[in-house]
C-alpha cells in the first residue's frame, strides 16, 4: 500500500532553530531519546516550520500524525 507518511521530509535535518515537514499535520510531538516529550504542534501546514532553537542539542524522535490521523516516526539532530 502506498503510503504518503513513508515520504515525509524533514529539513534541513541537521537543524539548529527551525526544521519544515513536506506535509500538513495535525499533530507533530518531539521527544527526547529517554522518551520525555520535549515540545508539540498542532494543525500546521507544509509552509510552515517548526521552531526547535529553545532545544538542547543532541537527537530527537519527532512523530508526524498527518491531517487523517496515521502516524509516522523520524530522526531529527538539533545542532
Amino acid at each position: 500500500n502506498f503510503s504518503p507518511l513513508s515520504y515525509i521530509n524533514l529539513l534541513p535535518n541537521p537543524s539548529t532553530d527551525f526544521f519544515s515537514i513536506n506535509i500538513d499535520s495535525s499533530k507533530v510531538f518531539i521527544y527526547s531519546m529517554t522518551g520525555q516529550l520535549v515540545k508539540s504542534f498542532q494543525n500546521k501546514t507544509k509552509s510552515d516550520v517548526y521552531e526547535i532553537s529553545d532545544l538542547k542539542s543532541g537527537l530527537y524522535l519527532v512523530k508526524v500524525f498527518d491531517t487523517n490521523n496515521n502516524e509516522n516516526t523520524l530522526k531529527l539532530i538539533k545542532q
